[in-house]
């Protein structure tokens, strides 16, 4: 078979090739957007309610333990 490993330039050579047909898009389902809405608001309002806490607690370093380390032999009234 002196001709079956020649490389063709030809471009007819390429007409008679079919291609896979295109994939089709996939959309989310109904409840597929409801849980995805659902989990991204509940993290954004916990988000946004810690952040509010953190922002407008008044007085709350006034509350902070263990910031002046106290131990018994400290004291001086021995």
């Amino acid at each position: 078979m002196p001709g079956r490993n020649r490389v063709s330039t030809n471009t007819t050579d390429f007409e008679n090739i079919e291609l896979p047909p295109e994939p089709r898009t996939k959309l989310m389902t109904t409840s597929g957007i409801l849980v995805m809405l659902v989990s991204v608001s509940t993290v954004t309002v916990l988000f946004g309610w810690c952040i509010y806490k953190v922002l407008t607690t008044p007085h709350e370093a006034e509350k902070v333990h263990g910031v002046e380390f106290h131990t018994p032999d400290m004291t001086e009234d021995k």
